[in-house]
């Protein structure tokens, strides 16, 4: 406005109100009538005006003395009477200028960019003779840069006319910010100035004259960038992201205009050649398979315990009469299955370092499965000493979950750390829980639902001396084992899980539930050892409940055979095959029941997700007319709306708790699959005689490793894995091998599909299919080759596996 000496401010809205504060009052207000999302403002002193952008992506300028003199609004509906184009009319006669972007603007600066003054003159004369004239010899034209996400514009601030523009390649721009003649950013005698750029890549790129002349990265993306000086260094680069974080850059020396190398000289062909036979042969070394391992490594041991551990965690006083609900609660997911206190057992890690000096910045992890919690779960180290300290050790607490059943009681401990030569390193190792954290005795049940039978050829072992690290344990924990059990522990012996079973799930949700009148408590199995012969029955209630005592007892049989000299098997690792066999038939019936409740419970909850849209969608519309009845200045009656607003929230809110539940529901149903999975398949192994690879290599197929949340859901990524299976492994000739064709992985619309080929897939390992086909193996069931080509449809984890194997 002319006025000199005096700080004045400008202030947008998030409705798009703009006020101008003279000093510390209010000079006047101007609302942006039709303004859906405020833009940048830029002020441009030549011309004394307001440059924005906005949500309609155009570019408008608005002279100060014309706001100020205007007495309504940018843009308000009073024009309507006088014009007939309305909002548009009085928006006329306000804006100086206006251009069309076509994207949306994130900055704009206002300053000299071009790359010289007659460089501008003509493009000034080229794009608008207008205004020639009232340019004054030798004076340095006002420009605009505008920042858009792909696009930067530099236009004419007296115009709006385009000068430049240039198409952003790399990434979506972020900020930009002018960087000041005081610091480098005009040269001495010219006239072109430098910005920077930052993008969605974390990179800031250096403009001058308009052309890039520089690019470096950043650690973080900034949102707002200055360049400034701080004591006697110029030139650095002040970001801040979009957490806060405040960092200084400092982006080095100036690129070399000229060539470093100067001087040419011949090359030495013979030391090329000597130069490049060494590196190949630093190649070749790296690449040996015998080469020689790091002997500064950081090792892990472990200490399991042989009895239930009363000594609360490092910190924690547990339990106490305020922290066992709060704990339990924890422990049991919500549910109220109380029944006796929490089991818990300490593991110790003794943790040691083979290098002179100590490894430092060590990190552990420890990954459990789904039926125990850990305290503490992540453990970080400074450091670890060398070789001639004592080892570390480290306490962790192993909690038994009342919510999920026991499907493995392994567990993994990756610890990184950076050795004394500063270079980074990982190591793992495997952690086998005890029996005793997953259940406890029990006295066995005479009568169950769900049995499997499991032979040998060797005298029947005593179940008592089979499980005896697990009774003793509860023995020195206070437990009156010799009651519980009965006298004829050794012949019977049972097992109660701290985890329940659903049979509602157990059953796919049918009325078998009802009329077996199947118990929803928690699990028990049984054991139970015949007179004659090396024959054990396991029984219970659920099969994916039995599935951690057959483990167990086929693991334990397996152990006691061979330190007995039972046998002179020399076959070890993959190739083996387990002594303990089985003839009983798969349960494949109940395993479709619970395939069909996961699958049912996936089908709902997409339901309930499209209802939930469509509900959302409607509170949505209602809203926004509420707000339009309410910003009216003569508003209309409401008809109903905030009625209906309050209903249309009431069942957004119901069918968001289905949601949930159904997802809650979902979670039990794979759990419960999951463990079923698994009982299958050490089931059929043992059943057709399958090696311990062939074993794995099927556990990979039928449990595939899902996260939660994950668009990929079990029963079309099963279906495709075991459709690669069965064109490959268990192909029966030439021609399924060559059909084999890469599939989409979407959710089916029913499961019969799945349900026919996991039929066929143990038909065909009934008989005699193998799944590693190894060159002096017969091939598959059918008799016909077999074929591990890539396809879309098999999980890259077993595919590779399989191929390893071959090899």
């Amino acid at each position: 406005g002319g006025a000199r000496d005096r700080e004045m401010i400008i202030v947008q809205s998030m409705d798009g109100k703009l006020q101008i504060f003279e000093q510390s009052a209010n000079a006047f207000t101007r609302q942006m009538a039709d303004c859906l999302i405020p833009g940048p403002v830029a002020y441009v002193p030549k011309v004394d005006a307001f440059v924005t952008v906005n949500h309609a992506c155009q570019a408008e300028c608005y002279r100060y003395q014309v706001l100020a003199s205007s007495q309504a609004d940018i843009g308000a509906k009073e024009a309507e009477s006088k014009s007939g184009n309305g909002l548009r009319s009085i928006r006329s006669a306000m804006v100086e200028w206006s251009m069309h972007v076509g994207e949306p603007c994130r900055q704009i600066l206002e300053g000299h960019f071009s790359s010289s003054p007659a460089t501008s003159d003509s493009n000034n004369r080229s794009s608008n003779n207008l205004h020639n004239d009232t340019r004054r010899s030798g004076s340095v034209q006002s420009e605009l840069l505008v920042l858009c996400d792909k696009s930067l514009f530099l236009l004419k601030g007296e115009t709006g006319g385009v000068i430049q523009q240039r198409r952003l390649e790399r990434a979506d721009a972020s900020c930009m910010c002018i960087v000041p003649a005081s610091v480098g950013g005009r040269e001495s005698g010219g006239s072109s100035g430098n910005f920077l750029l930052a993008g969605q890549d974390a990179t800031v790129q250096v403009y001058s004259g308009f052309n890039l002349v520089w690019a470096a990265k950043v650690p973080t993306v900034p949102v707002q960038m200055a360049v400034t000086s701080f004591g006697n260094q110029k030139g650095l680069i002040v970001c801040m992201d979009d957490s806060g974080g405040l960092s200084i850059n400092y982006m080095g020396t100036r690129p070399p205009m000229n060539s470093v190398m100067k001087q040419v000289r011949d090359l030495d062909y013979d030391q090329v050649e000597t130069e490049h036979r060494a590196l190949l042969q630093v190649i070749r070394d790296s690449q040996n398979e015998n080469k020689v391992e790091q002997t500064d490594k950081l090792h892990i041991r472990p200490q399991y315990p042989k009895s239930i551990e009363n000594e609360s965690p490092a910190g924690v006083s547990l339990p106490t009469a305020a922290l066992v609900p709060l704990f339990n609660n924890l422990v049991n997911n919500g549910n109220n299955n109380n029944e006796g206190p929490y089991v818990k057992i300490l593991v110790r890690l003794y943790l040691s370092y083979s290098g002179e000096k100590p490894a430092t910045q060590v990190s552990l992890t420890i990954d459990t499965p789904g039926a125990f919690h850990i305290v503490p779960k992540n453990i970080i180290l400074s450091k670890v000493a060398g070789v001639k300290n004592t080892p570390l050790m480290v306490k962790v607490f192993f909690y038994a979950t009342k919510n999920n059943l026991p499907s493995v009681l392994d567990a993994v401990v990756t610890a990184s750390y950076v050795s004394h030569n500063g270079e980074p390193r990982v190591t793992s190792i495997p952690l086998n829980l005890p029996m005793f954290v997953a259940c406890k005795p029990k006295a066995p049940v005479k009568a169950a639902h769900c049995k499997v039978i499991l032979d040998t050829e060797f005298a029947a072992q005593p179940l008592t001396e089979v499980f005896g690290d697990f009774l003793f344990a509860y023995q020195q924990s206070g437990m009156d084992v010799a009651e519980v059990l009965g006298n004829n522990a050794a012949q019977a012996l049972g097992f109660q899980l701290f985890a329940p079973v659903d049979a509602n799930i157990s059953t796919g949700g049918s009325p078998l539930a009802s009329s077996l009148n199947l118990p929803s408590g928690p699990a028990i199995v049984s054991i139970l050892v015949s007179k004659n012969a090396g024959r054990y029955r396991i029984q219970g209630d659920s099969y994916p409940a039995m599935l951690l005592v057959l483990e167990e007892l086929e693991r334990r049989l397996q152990a006691r055979i061979i330190s007995q000299g039972g046998t002179n098997s020399v076959a070890t690792g993959d190739s083996a095959v387990s002594l303990v066999k089985c003839a009983d038939a798969l349960p494949l019936e109940q395993y479709f029941a619970v395939i069909n409740a996961h699958f049912q419970a996936r089908v709902r909850i997409n339901e309930l997700t499209a209802q939930l849209n469509d509900v959302a969608h409607q509170y949505r519309m209602v809203e926004k007319r509420l707000l339009v009845r309410y910003k009216d200045r003569n508003p209309t009656p409401l008809g109903g709306l905030d009625a209906l607003m309050k209903e249309t929230y009431d069942r957004l809110i119901t069918i968001s708790d289905s949601v949930q539940e159904q997802q809650n529901l979902l979670r039990k149903c794979y759990t419960e699959l999951e463990g079923f999975c698994k009982f299958l398949t050490a089931m059929a192994a043992l059943k057709y005689g399958m090696t311990y690879g062939d074993r794995a290599l099927l556990k990979s197929y039928l449990c595939p490793d899902l996260k939660e949340g994950s668009e990929q859901g079990w029963e079309e990524t099963v279906n495709a894995s075991i459709t690669y299976l069965l064109k490959t492994s268990l192909a029966k000739n030439t021609k399924e091998s060559a059909s084999l064709s890469g599939t989409t992985l979407e959710l089916p619309s029913s499961i019969e599909t799945l349900k026919k080929h996991i039929l066929l897939l143990f038909d065909r390992l009934e008989k005699g299919g193998k799944l590693t086909v190894t060159p002096t193996s017969p091939t598959a069931a059918g008799g016909g080759s077999s074929s591990h080509g890539p396809s879309s449809a098999a999980p890259s984890k077993s595919s590779s596996r399989s191929s390893r194997q071959e090899k």
